[in-house]
């Protein structure tokens, strides 16, 4: 049932001592069991053999798999393993106790970028139990976002505002991610708003009325959204302005990602401005807290592809291919959903800046793979923290 075996956690799980003696042993009799990492302290059993031994354990002992799995659950989760927890916890049908650690772990996901974890954990537990977890709601409205299904988005705030109605009702784990609820889901209705900038600017308004000057998430996610605001209005300055806040916000709530994606909008804008300087600046310094994480925040390989835009304008197209390479270097996991499309503008313009395509070739080159003069696309939850 275990899928690494380790001599602390079979002794938990079997409620036995001696057992990191007893994996020694069979692994050095080659009882099929496999060192892991070249170590020995952790080991993994043939998957055949393992298989034989669930079916026969089941056989003998159909009612003890259950405890077994709590225990192993309880094991992880104090030693802050909780996708292990969470697995446990649902193989022994404990979907309550999953719940509560999936709500837990969410927030600690998020900065440290593993968002893609989020929405098959939540999609595991019954939307019966969802409902009466407002939390675990508004975690599946972002998520939700997040893998673009927003025709969806709306029902789960809705029913993250009716659990709240129902205090008697609802189940809590994690007490500061309930406080700040109401301004969480303020931030989302105003992504959700974003196609209609008045409505936007005043849910973003009204986030900010929501959240303590202690909550730099929720204020970093109102400076983003009044910061998209005012860009589409055609206030740079403001723009800007509200964006470095945002950035300020989000680094100090422990955000890095995020904060990368507020450096990139500000730098488009100094682009836009044509104040090349800043955004050199602006990304550079982006890209240094980028590789204090090894270069993997998302977003970190866009900063490359606007600071290649600069170094174009500055006719130095050596340093823009570079530029293009090293955001290719850092990979998918680096790269926002419309870095391929802001890749290809790129590289065409530079195509045509070094005189290897004509106007029109570049706009067939750019066309012809996919590339759009716009791409945006629909805002995503970076820019709202």
């Amino acid at each position: 049932m275990l899928a690494r075996l380790d001599g602390a956690l079979c002794d938990a799980v079997t409620g036995q001592a001696g057992s990191q003696a007893q994996l020694e042993t069979l692994a050095r009799r080659h009882v099929f069991l496999v060192s892991l990492e070249g170590t020995r302290q952790e080991y993994r059993a043939h998957p055949l053999w393992a298989e034989a031994l669930r079916a026969q354990f089941a056989a003998e002992q159909p009612g003890a798999l259950p405890l077994l799995h709590t225990r192993a659950s309880q094991w992880f989760e104090e030693r802050g393993m909780a996708a292990e927890a969470i697995r446990h916890a649902l193989a022994d049908q404990g979907v309550a106790r999953a719940a509560d650690l999936i709500e837990v772990a969410v927030p600690a996901w998020r900065r440290t970028l593993q968002d893609t974890v989020i929405l098959p954990w939540l999609e595991a537990l019954p939307e019966a139990l969802l409902r009466t977890r407002p939390v675990l709601c508004a975690h599946y409205a972002k998520a939700l976002m997040q893998a673009g299904r927003w025709p969806e988005v709306e029902g789960w705030l809705l029913a993250a505002e009716q659990a709240l109605g129902k205090q008697a009702q609802i189940v809590v784990r994690d007490e500061a991610e309930f406080r700040r609820l109401p301004a969480e889901v303020a931030a989302y209705r105003a992504v959700l708003a974003l196609g209609e900038v008045g409505a936007a600017d005043q849910h973003a308004r009204d986030l900010l009325a929501l959240a303590p000057e202690t909550d730099h998430l929720a204020r970093g996610a109102a400076a983003g959204l009044l910061g998209l605001a005012t860009w589409h209005q055609g206030e740079l300055g403001a723009a800007s302005w509200q964006w470095a806040a945002c950035q300020a916000h989000l680094l100090r709530a422990g955000h890095a990602a995020d904060a990368v994606g507020a450096a990139l909008a500000q730098a488009d804008i100094f682009v836009a401005r044509g104040e090349l300087r800043q955004a050199q600046h602006t990304c550079e310094q982006a890209l240094q807290f980028a590789a204090a994480h090894h270069g993997a925040l998302w977003g970190a390989a866009d900063l490359y592809v606007t600071l290649s835009g600069v170094f174009r304008q500055r006719h130095d197209l050596t340093a823009a291919q570079a530029c293009l390479q090293k955001g290719d270097a850092l990979g998918p996991h680096a790269q926002w959903a419309q870095y391929d499309g802001r890749r290809r503008v790129a590289q065409a313009e530079l195509e045509m800046a070094a005189g290897r395509l004509s106007l029109q070739e570049a706009e067939a080159w750019r066309l012809s793979r996919g590339a759009s003069r716009v791409c945006c696309g629909r805002p995503g939850t970076a820019e709202a923290g």
